[in-house]
């Protein structure tokens, strides 16, 4: 692994911070030209972004202290802040990004929906660009494995889980870019994102090594995925069906 990719006396630069900054900057880029094509301003969009990413990185870090409290944290707190050595959970990011894009929309009128669209494809795209940095710096990592394709990390040959997972986010986001111009109604592809990243999760997680067992051989991410699940497909059902009962008006003034 490379966790350090340059260090010159105090300046370190780690591979896990210059991902996740690739990350937020190709996923505004997206965000930017799909944003142009459903004719929100650039101008918006970059606003916008500014507070995602605050929105983001301290809902993922509070996610991950969370969860790990009593293990690294609690006897450690001053490490709470060293957002550098890894440690950010992206259930906070989609949860810090749903509550300022609710706040944010509701405050300069702009359907929520559309613009969750359009962040939906910034962020899976930034999803799979971060697990990169999870391979370089080591963390994330999976069960041990004698497979032609395994990784070595934390002492043994392990299930490359960042890589299944790297490559599972880019299959999303060419899913929902491939989709973008034929979605049936709005907050579709959002609703799409969160109902397939949750089985990402619920699948994968079930080869991760480095998070402990919750309940029922779950850990946290299989539980917040199958929450994710349950209610993005609970959303989809009641938006298809808004979208039906407003194509029905809109017959019916014909």
């Amino acid at each position: 692994m490379y966790p350090l990719l340059f260090e010159y006396g105090p300046l370190v630069i780690r591979s896990y911070g210059v991902m996740i900054m690739l990350g937020i900057i190709l996923g505004t880029f997206v965000a930017l030209r799909e944003g142009k094509r459903v004719g929100l301003l650039q101008t918006t969009i970059l606003d916008f972004a500014l507070y995602a990413v605050i929105a983001g990185i301290v809902g993922a870090r509070l996610w991950h202290v969370a969860n790990e409290w009593s293990t690294l944290y609690q006897d450690h707190p001053w490490e709470i802040l060293a957002i550098w050595n890894g440690g950010l959970a992206i259930q906070g990011v989609v949860l810090g990004g749903i509550i300022v894009t609710v706040w944010y929309t509701k405050t300069h009128h702009l359907d929520f929906w559309r613009f969750a669209d359009v962040g939906a494809l910034g962020l899976i795209l930034g999803q799979a660009i971060g697990r990169i940095g999870c391979t370089l710096n080591g963390c994330s990592y999976g069960v041990p494995a004698n497979l032609p394709w395994s990784i070595y990390l934390a002492g043994r040959w392990r299930q490359p889980v960042q890589i299944y997972e790297f490559l599972a986010d880019l299959a999303i986001f060419g899913l929902l870019w491939s989709l973008r111009r034929r979605k049936p109604f709005e907050g579709f592809l959002f609703l799409l994102y969160i109902i397939s990243y949750s089985t990402v999760r619920i699948t994968l997680d079930s080869l991760r090594a480095d998070t402990d067992i919750v309940i029922y051989g779950l850990r946290w991410a299989q539980l917040a995925g199958m929450a994710g699940l349950t209610l993005g497909l609970l959303l989809l059902v009641w938006r298809y069906r808004q979208y039906r009962k407003e194509t029905t008006i809109k017959l019916g003034r014909l």
